[in-house]
């Protein structure tokens, strides 16, 4: 007997016997072990507290001044906000999405308030300010990036011509 399906149907069904993919962290897992992992995890965490903090610190020196803008404030406000907004974030977002991204960012907003200590309008001011002192760094970061492939490239094709 002849098969007469349809080759997309025939196509569809291979697919829907295939596995499903694979978790692209369990390759991560495997490759390097789940110490590695566990520890890389947290050196990029740490980084991006880091970075976040920095970003906070200029925003808040910017809105407040030096003696109410610490580093160790906006550290404080980096980790707090990254876990603490992240934990309550996620609970509140299984039921009501809209909701958790509010109280998220009041969260954010609370904790700029009381370790910068202002009012609203400054936390605000300083939350604002914040995005765009990430944006500046993102983008003189990533000038900066583009700007070492082409040199590398351009040096590549000068060691073509002498070689």
């Amino acid at each position: 007997m002849v098969n007469m399906m349809n080759p997309v149907l025939s196509q569809l069904m291979s697919l829907a016997i295939r596995e499903p993919p694979q978790n692209p962290f369990q390759k991560i897992i495997e490759a390097v072990g789940l110490g590695s992992t566990i520890l890389i995890f947290i050196i990029v965490f740490l980084i991006e507290m880091l970075i976040l903090s920095v970003v906070i610190y200029i925003a808040g020196l910017m809105v407040v001044g030096g003696r109410k803008a610490t580093f160790s404030d906006a550290f404080k406000i980096s980790f707090l906000g990254t876990v603490l907004g992240g934990f309550i974030y996620a609970a509140i977002s299984l039921f009501v999405p809209l909701i958790g991204i509010i109280v998220y960012i009041l969260i954010w907003l609370a904790l700029m308030k009381k370790y910068f200590e202002t009012g609203w309008l400054g936390a605000i001011a300083i939350g604002i300010l914040a995005v765009i002192v990430a944006l500046a760094l993102f983008i003189i970061v990533g000038l900066f990036t583009v700007g070492l492939v082409l040199l590398s490239e351009l040096l590549k094709d000068l060691l073509k011509v002498f070689v």
